[in-house]
């Protein structure tokens, strides 16, 4: 089974920038079917895993109406 370690586990130590993070949102924004994407160089996120593993996320980015809160 897959590692299911989160961003926040990362974020925590600051492996990760907060840029890092919002790069990702933007790119699964942009394009909600992202795969893998590279962050900080050493970590693979399947962005649509993430989304489609999170209901309010899922739903929010079917909405077309939806609008960030």
């Amino acid at each position: 089974m897959a590692d299911q370690t989160t961003t926040g586990e990362f974020r925590k130590p600051a492996e990760i920038a907060d840029d890092e993070i919002k790069a990702a949102v933007g790119a699964v924004l942009a394009k909600p079917e992202t795969g893998e994407y590279s962050i900080s160089g050493s970590y693979l996120l399947d962005l649509a895993a993430a989304v489609q593993s999170c209901k309010p996320a899922a739903e929010a980015l079917a909405n077309p109406d939806a609008k960030p809160s």
